[in-house]
This record gives structure tokens, C-alpha cells and sequence, in this order.
């Protein structure tokens, strides 16, 4: 072999090897990247101040309202909010004239809804009215983030030293009007039953005093009556019927009536509808109480079953989650039933969770799609040590789950992590979108964490993509295809093989989302197929294969091929990459096994590139190693 053809050889065996070395070091497979199914997780809040017990809605334009409780003293809390109308992107916190700023005021347990139009309510626990009490307290704000309305009491027993707390909020519009309601946990009775409170003028005032409503029917529905049994926690929705006329309402609690042995709480629900049509919804309205968690007393063993939420679909069916411990005292997990809309009863109890260890699950949070009932919950989980904000779903009712899915990002799933994330909370846009917010102290303090779902999943895969076609040209093939009609596409993915019909290998990383690629660094025939992916995942059928002959690149080219090269000195018009490109178009290319040579890192030398572009380090070893065999083939030539 000549001088020539040796310090060619030479060369291009040190870029393979380059190519092996970086390779080996590469960070997984470049071209099978898995997409997250949430988004980074995004502070809402932070500082020195303790903020937690976060509360989420959304309106079906993705406008987001988040509020929570603040901490900025030892003896005072106060309520905070902010607002989205760019779906979570960017937040706009509003602080000023909600509650009441006094240092030992305490504002707790805020929670929220929003209509249609960009509007929201909020309610949350006050102790403005009374030293030892708490009331209950409402605001809105106006539509598009504007501002905060006056204060109002929603409550009517404000001048007495009761405990009112832990509430609850829906919203709902009849002829143009917003019909909110509110549920909490009261002790007027002498132990904590659940009331009602609403309003039918967009909340600017609640019933007159002495109208508040007793829900739970543990005894007579009177002040004077109770029977020592507590109704706390309570959780409400709502649904409008007979043309959007009139308000259903629908409450979950928990309920220690069956209390016996080592047997706390059930979970138990009613529905309220204004059956006389007058715009209230009285206490004679609601059904009777039914006990939600199915009432397990195998040899004697009874359990807990707490922290109830709600939701309901368009057709009245009724999903509710919570957590329990039948599995064993200490080894809460998420349960789930759904009763529809023609039973007086709830069905089978589903387990959520699918880790099979004895680590708790607590503060389930629910959403579901009105149209399709597909569900949604978010649950605080310590499977990997700490408390950390897992996620599933299901499409069939309740019956499946999805794999669970860890939401906050402080650390790998599986991990333990030195903060605690806890107390979720979530919200669905009229898009499947997923909201999901918490309280997480991975800076030191609590600070609210936000995190928006990318992927659904509405049980149908795409359908194959069409039209797709194949253009070569020297060292590439330019691809293109028509666009899908799904409303829920998240993109496509690349398909090539060296041998028609396949195997074939996937060439890019995320789903491609617009309708074209070039496949470069190529010499020789390729195969491709295309598929179409939506937002959760699902793939639809290859395509029809087109075939590909990319050729060598004319000789004379401005460094073009020499990816390795290119990325370590910088620039294609560099003298080196000059040097080494003119190498091989003089000599290599014209044998049999320098040509295949050239083929074999044309395949490689891109991700290679690519990977080392921005990496100095490696750079600068590449760019020692081929200058001395830069002056030898200077030399030749």
C-alpha cells in the first residue's frame, strides 16, 4: 500500500476508533429518547415563608387558578393565589385583598372552582369573627385574573365560637347566572357534621342567616340533634340537569357512625337536587346517606377508610377515591368506586396503586372527563421512601389502572429523596389536559409545585400515516409524508432498516411533529416505515415502505461528511476538515474497501458529532488527535 493510501487508513481508523470510544460514553441510545408524561416540574410559590395545602382549578380555555395557604408568622396564616391563561407556562401570583393580613388571623385550607368564563371562587377557614372559633369565608376573582373581590362570609353562624372548617366549592350556571355551593365540617351540633351553604348571584351573597344546611343524616337534620358520631373532610361537585335548569349536588365525607372495635371512619356520600325548582337546594332534598367503601368484617378485622374526594360526569355517574387500610393497619393505599347514575349504590372497590409493598398512600385527589368518564388521580406516595406525588388513570370505568406514574421530579423515581412532597391536588381543561399542584419542601421550606400532564390517553391509536416518500441525494435522504387528523397526534416516528421488509430501527428521538426529515451521514440502499403516536403513547401501524439510495458526496465538497472532524475544529471550511475531506474523496473513495470504510462511518460519525458539539473536553482530545495525522496527509497531498 502507498504512503498515501496508509495515512488515509490511518486517519479514518482513528476517527473509527473516535467513533467507538465516544459511543461507549454516550448516554443511552440516541435515538430511542422516552418522552416524560409530565412536564418540569415549575415552583408557583417559594421563599422563606412555610406554603402548603395547595387547591387547583381550570376553565375549559386552560385557564389555571391556584391558591394556597400562606405562613408568613408563627400565629397567622393567610390565603394565597396565582393565575395562569398561558396553560401553565407562566404564572401571575396575586397576594393583595385576599382574606384578612392581620398578623393573628389564621386563613386555612383554602379551596376553589372556576366557571366557564375565567372566573373563580375560592372559600378556606377564617378565624377573623371569633377568638376561639373559625368561620367560613369566600372571595372571586374576576374573569381573566383581574383582581379579587371584597371578602364574604358564607357561613351564617360567624358571632358563635364553633368550629367551621375544611371546605369545599362547586360552581354551576343557571340562565347566565353562577349557582356556587360550599360544604364543610361543623361542630354547631356538638360534634362535626357536614353543612351547606350556596349561592344563586355569582356568590356577591350567600342565603340569609339561618338557612345554612345540614347534609349528613346520622340523625334529625336540627342544630339541637346529634347522635356523637363526626362527619369531617368533606368534598363536593355538582352537575346541572334538565336542560342546565337545575343543580344536582353531590357530597362525599368521612363518617365514624359505623365506629366499633378498632373500626374509625367509612366514607360515606348523598346527592342534594332542587327538586321544587325554587333555586336552594334544602336539607329535605338530599338522599339518604350511603356508605361508599364496601363494608369489609372478615374474622372481625374492620379498618379506616378517610380523606375522600369527588367527581362527577355529564350523565350523573358518581367516581369517588380515598384512601384505606383494609390491606393492613399500617398500609394505606388509594381505593376507587364509581356508582352510576341509576343505583342507589356504589360498586366494586378497585385498588389504584399498584405497588405491592407496606408503605403508605394518602390525600387522593380526583378528576375526571365529563364526556368520556375517563379518570384521573393524583395521591401522595411513600413507596420510595419519602413522600412523593404519584399519578394513574383509567379508561374502563375504574375496573383498570395505568401503570403508576411518578409526577414530582426532585429526584429518579424509585429514589428516596431528602424533601417530602404531599398534599396534591388536580384539574382537567375540556382538552384532557392535567393539571396537577402540591406542596413539596425540596428547597428547605414548602414551597407549591406545579406540573402540567403531556399525555392522555383516549384508548384509540392513530391511524397509519400515508403519502409518505423518499428523495436521495449524496450522503441523505430527505422524507416526507401527509399530516394526521388526529386531535390528539403527538407526532411520528422514523423507521430504517438496510433490508427491505425490516427489522427496522427507530432513527429519531421525540416524535417528529412536523411532516419531514433528513436522514444524513448515509451511503448505500435504505427502507423506511413510518408511524403515526398520540400524547399517551399509542402507535399506530407502519406505513407503506419507500426505498432510499443515497450516494457519496462529490468529491470537491466543502468538508461535507466529515461530521467527527467538523464538530471538533469548529467549522467544514476549517483547514483541517479541509484537509482530511479532500483525503478522502482523492483516495479512499476510489477502492472497494475504502468506500466501505467512508459507508460504515457516514452511519456513525453524525450522533457522534452531534454528541460532542457542545462538550469542550472531548473536542479538544479529538482535535489532538487528528493534527498530527492532518499534517501527514498534508504532506501526501
Amino acid at each position: 500500500m502507498s504512503s498515501r493510501n496508509k495515512a488515509v487508513m490511518i486517519t479514518f481508523g482513528l476517527l473509527f476508533f473516535i467513533n467507538a470510544v465516544v459511543g461507549f460514553i454516550l448516554p443511552g441510545n440516541l435515538n430511542n429518547a422516552e418522552c416524560a408524561i409530565f412536564g418540569a416540574n415549575q415552583t408557583i410559590a417559594s421563599g422563606s415563608n412555610a406554603e402548603q395545602n395547595p387547591a387547583i382549578a381550570v376553565d375549559i380555555n386552560g385557564n389555571i387558578f391556584i391558591v394556597w395557604e400562606l405562613s408568613p408568622f408563627d400565629t397567622s396564616f393567610n390565603v394565597s393565589s396565582a393565575y395562569s391563561n398561558d396553560n401553565g407556562k407562566t404564572f401571575n401570583r396575586f397576594v393583595p385583598g385576599i382574606g384578612d393580613s392581620s398578623v393573628n388571623n389564621i386563613e386555612r385550607f383554602p379551596a376553589i372552582t372556576a366557571n366557564d368564563q375565567g372566573t373563580a371562587y375560592i372559600t378556606w377557614t377564617d378565624s377573623r369573627d371569633s377568638t376561639f372559633g373559625f368561620s367560613i369565608f369566600g372571595n372571586m376573582i374576576y374573569q381573566f385574573g383581574d383582581h379579587w373581590s371584597l371578602d364574604y362570609e358564607v357561613s351564617d353562624d360567624a358571632s358563635s365560637p364553633f368550629t367551621e372548617t375544611h371546605p369545599s366549592i362547586s360552581v354551576g350556571i343557571i340562565n347566565n347566572s353562577d349557582h356556587i355551593y360550599v360544604v364543610w365540617e361543623d361542630d354547631r351540633s356538638g360534634d362535626h357534621d357536614i353543612w351547606l351553604d350556596q349561592s344563586t348571584n355569582g356568590s356577591f351573597s350567600f342565603f340569609s342567616p339561618s338557612t345554612d344546611v345540614r347534609v349528613d343524616d346520622t340523625d334529625t337534620n336540627t342544630v339541637s340533634a346529634d347522635n356523637t358520631s363526626d362527619q369531617t373532610h368533606p368534598k363536593i361537585a355538582m352537575r346541572m340537569i334538565n336542560q342546565y335548569t337545575v343543580p344536582e349536588v353531590f357530597v362525599v365525607w368521612r363518617d365514624t357512625r359505623n365506629q366499633s372495635g378498632t373500626r374509625l371512619s367509612d366514607v360515606y356520600f348523598t346527592k342534594g337536587t332542587d327538586d321544587d325548582g325554587d333555586g336552594k337546594i334544602e336539607a329535605t332534598e338530599f338522599d339518604t346517606n350511603v356508605q361508599v367503601n364496601e363494608a369489609l368484617s372478615t374474622s372481625g378485622i374492620y379498618y379506616t377508610a378517610e380523606q375522600p374526594d369527588i367527581a362527577v360526569d355529564n350523565s350523573g355517574n358518581t367516581y369517588v377515591v380515598w384512601r384505606d387500610n383494609r390491606n393492613g393497619t399500617n398500609n394505606y393505599d388509594i381505593f376507587f368506586t364509581k356508582k352510576v347514575s341509576t343505583s342507589s349504590t356504589f360498586g366494586t372497590n378497585y385498588k389504584v396503586n399498584d405497588d405491592t409493598g407496606t408503605t403508605d398512600q394518602s390525600s387522593p385527589a380526583i378528576a375526571v372527563d365529563k364526556l368520556t368518564g375517563y379518570i384521573y388521580v393524583v395521591w401522595t406516595d411513600e413507596r420510595d421512601g419519602n413522600k412523593n406525588i404519584y399519578y394513574s388513570t383509567s379508561t374502563d370505568g375504574g375496573i383498570t389502572w395505568s401503570r403508576n406514574v411518578r409526577v414530582d421530579t426532585q429526584d429518579t423515581a424509585g429514589t428516596d429523596s431528602t424533601g417530602t412532597q404531599d398534599s396534591p391536588d388536580i384539574a382537567l381543561d375540556s382538552n384532557r389536559n392535567v393539571y396537577i399542584v402540591w406542596e413539596d419542601s425540596r428547597n428547605g421550606t414548602y414551597d407549591i409545585y406545579f406540573a402540567k400532564q403531556l399525555s392522555q390517553d383516549d384508548g384509540t391509536s392513530p391511524q397509519s400515516p400515508g403519502g409518505l416518500t423518499a428523495v436521495s441525494s449524496p450522503t441523505k435522504v430527505d422524507l416526507s409524508w401527509n399530516a394526521n387528523a388526529e386531535a390528539d397526534l403527538a407526532g411520528y416516528n422514523l423507521f430504517r432498516s438496510s433490508t427491505s421488509g425490516g427489522p427496522y430501527a427507530k432513527i429519531n428521538g421525540d416524535p417528529i411533529e412536523i411532516l419531514t426529515y433528513s436522514d444524513s451521514g448515509l451511503v448505500g440502499t435504505y427502507y423506511y416505515v413510518l408511524e403515526a403516536v398520540d400524547i399517551a403513547g399509542n402507535t399506530s401501524p407502519f406505513s407503506s415502505q419507500v426505498t432510499a439510495n443515497p450516494t457519496f458526496e462529490s468529491p470537491g465538497s466543502a468538508g461535507g461528511g466529515c461530521f467527527i472532524a467538523t464538530a471538533a475544529f469548529g467549522s467544514p471550511l476549517s483547514d483541517e476538515v479541509q484537509i482530511l475531506s479532500q483525503m478522502r474523496d482523492r483516495y479512499l473513495l476510489q477502492s472497494a474497501i475504502g468506500r466501505r470504510l467512508v459507508s460504515f462511518y457516514y452511519k456513525k460519525g453524525p450522533a457522534i458529532a452531534n454528541y460532542i458539539s457542545d462538550k469542550e473536553c472531548i473536542k479538544s482530545i479529538v482535535r489532538a488527535v487528528l493534527r498530527p495525522l492532518v499534517k501527514v496527509c498534508r504532506k501526501v497531498l
